[in-house]
C-alpha cells in the first residue's frame, strides 16, 4: 500500500474524536473541514465509509 502522508495527527485524532463523539453540530462540522484540509481525497473517502463516520458524513451532507 502506498504511504499515506497525513499533516498534523494530532488535529485528525482530535477530528475523529468529535466526529463520533456527542457534539453540536457545528463543531462537527468544523471538525469535518480541518479531515478535509489534513487528510488526501482518497484517505478522506476512505474514511468516511468507516461504519461509525458515514452515517454523520451524511446527516452534515458531506
Amino acid at each position: 500500500m502506498d504511504e499515506v502522508k497525513i499533516k498534523n495527527i494530532d488535529l485528525v485524532v482530535e477530528a475523529v474524536a468529535v466526529l463520533i463523539g456527542d457534539y453540536e453540530r457545528n463543531r462537527k462540522k468544523a471538525a469535518m473541514m480541518i479531515l478535509k484540509i489534513c487528510l488526501t481525497d482518497e484517505f478522506f473517502k476512505h474514511l468516511m465509509e468507516d461504519e461509525q463516520l458515514k452515517p454523520v458524513a451524511e446527516s452534515l451532507g458531506m
